[in-house]
């Protein structure tokens, strides 16, 4: 219901639909452009019954067959994104593309963007683990034999890495489908990508923007399941996690384990750090009985630090106490 309610505020009353014309759609610089005004949310309305959107179920012919939507056909897909954290939202979304396309490419990064932290809860202020979202979306992914087709590629620019694909990495007379977020500006992105385009490879690049997905409690906002990943709230992730897995609620525990279970880059650098800082027992020894003896060994350079000898400048000239041939 949510989202014939979405549909029809879109539409605003049948009053509005002046025009007998469907829509029109052109090509500019090799780009396929659709402009349908009035009719997109007609469509939209008239395929929930017959063919299945928003969560209700698809009508079925005579013959109890389920009655397939035509599409357009692509051989790629391609489609950029943080999936920080990977939800059901984002599954649906490939389904949609799964149905136009004979293979999926999903463009991601695994670092951790400092745009993405948690805001709430026991995790507050830390930022998305990109690495363990990655690893649940193929988590995911891996229990939907309809997204057999997708394919998690790891780049350090996501979008950088479609204009690669485009302009190097495409086959001649491939038909590219590049689906973008229907926020604004992210379809602005890819207005110049026709120039990367090879006239020699005769390629087709059509771009979709993707509509969020409403489900019957409403469109799945990451904002939400982040809070409730921060707070261990396993009954609203688990409300986030594909229906496809049975266990849902299992799945959520271990998703929130993860992040809590992950060490961030910091604590890392600090535990690494304090390997390469720690004093063996011979040199703890001497530095409790001779708090001065790493300043014969650095003869004339400056003393920084009591607490350990390996943070000071040591110098290349040979103290008195040296034996031949060392420092210089």
């Amino acid at each position: 219901m949510n989202f014939l309610k979405m549909q029809l505020e879109k539409l605003k009353g049948a009053d509005t639909l002046s025009s007998a014309v469907e829509g029109f759609a052109f090509s500019y610089k090799g780009v396929i452009y659709k402009f349908t005004g009035k009719f997109a949310p007609v469509n939209q309305i008239l395929g929930l019954f017959k063919y299945g959107r928003g969560g209700s179920k698809p009508t079925k012919d005579d013959s109890g067959e389920v009655i397939k939507e035509e599409v357009e056909k692509y051989d790629t897909a391609l489609l950029g994104g943080g999936f920080k954290p990977p939800h059901k939202g984002h599954i649906e979304l490939l389904k949609r593309l799964s149905q136009k396309a004979d293979k999926i490419l999903i463009l991601t990064s695994d670092i951790s963007s400092k745009g993405r932290t948690f805001q709430t809860g026991d995790l507050a202020g830390q930022t998305i683990d990109g690495a363990v979202c990655n690893l649940y979306l193929e988590k995911m992914l891996d229990q939907i034999p309809e997204l057999s087709n997708v394919e998690i590629v790891i780049t350090k620019s996501p979008i950088r890495e479609i204009f690669e694909y485009v302009g190097e990495k495409s086959i001649p007379g491939e038909k590219i489908l590049l689906g973008v977020g229907g926020k604004e500006g992210d379809a602005e992105r890819f207005k110049n990508i026709t120039k990367y385009m090879p006239e020699e490879k005769n390629l087709t690049v059509d771009i979709e923007v993707l509509e969020p997905v409403a489900f019957d409690d409403g469109i799945l906002s990451a904002t939400k399941l982040r809070e409730a990943i921060s707070n261990k709230n396993l009954d609203v992730v688990s409300g986030f996690i594909p229906d496809e897995i049975s266990d849902k609620v299992g799945f959520a525990r271990e998703m929130v384990e993860a992040f809590f279970s992950n060490p961030t880059l910091e604590e890392i650098i600090s535990e690494v750090f304090g390997v390469f800082t720690e004093m063996e027992p011979y040199q703890k020894k001497m530095h409790a009985k001779h708090p001065r003896w790493k300043a014969r060994l650095t003869r004339g350079g400056e003393v920084k630090d009591e607490s350990t000898p390996y943070k000071h400048k040591l110098s290349l000239k040979r103290g008195k106490s040296a034996p031949p041939g060392a420092g210089g």
